[in-house]
């Protein structure tokens, strides 16, 4: 899907790699030969040609026998997973992708070390911030358990949806978008934790 190529995209581009997309598994083949990549992520499902074959067709090539493949599909499925390494793939991560876990596997195929910078003020408030709107319980639910499992992926998709249920939402979803892309998710949680405390003061403070 295209947003969710954009997340991978923007969240990629900002370690400083230079991206290519591609729609579909026959442009895939074409982007390849032109942009000549350290790394492909090749989708399991795709129109025209789906990501299995355009990894068999890719590996029959001499010059990307060796180039690493990481397979994504949908389905946790072993067998997912089995026929991507059966194709050529290197290895194999599931959707909606855990940046952390693709991070890893980036790092172990392409030989990167990678180095975290100190996040000292990650948690800390901008100097003037926007009112924060808060979402419905259900939302902030949701948003606080994708916090705790990191999955900053889901969490801007989700935050983009608060957007559309209510114009006084784009604020907070602004906020958690910058700080998605930023991979910084201790400060998405803290967000959170700091809106629901919010939310069990208003409840209080309705009940007196």
């Amino acid at each position: 899907m295209p947003a969710n190529r954009a997340v991978l995209t923007e969240f990629l581009s900002t370690l400083g790699f230079e991206v290519a997309e591609a729609e579909n598994g026959e442009e895939g083949l074409k982007r390849v030969s032109e942009f000549r990549p350290d790394v492909i992520l090749m989708d399991g499902v795709m129109p025209v040609m789906d990501g299995l074959e355009a990894t068999r067709r890719l590996r029959q090539m001499p010059d990307f026998q060796a180039l690493p493949i990481i397979g994504v599909s949908a389905s946790a499925s072993g067998s997912d997973a089995a026929a991507f390494l059966a194709a050529g793939a290197n290895t194999f991560v599931t959707k909606p992708v855990a940046l952390p876990r693709l991070l890893a596997e980036m790092g172990t195929l392409m030989k990167i070390e990678w180095v975290y910078e100190s996040r000292a003020a990650e948690t800390a408030k901008p100097a003037v911030e926007e009112e924060l709107v808060l979402p419905p319980h259900e939302e902030l639910a949701i948003l606080h358990e994708l916090s705790v499992f990191g999955n900053v992926y889901q969490i801007d998709e989700r935050a983009e949806y608060l957007a559309t249920l209510d114009a006084r939402y784009r604020p907070l979803a602004n906020r958690l978008h910058k700080l998605a892309v930023g991979f910084q998710t201790k400060a998405i949680r803290a967000l959170i934790e700091e809106l629901m405390a919010r939310e069990h003061i208003d409840e209080s403070a309705s009940n007196d």
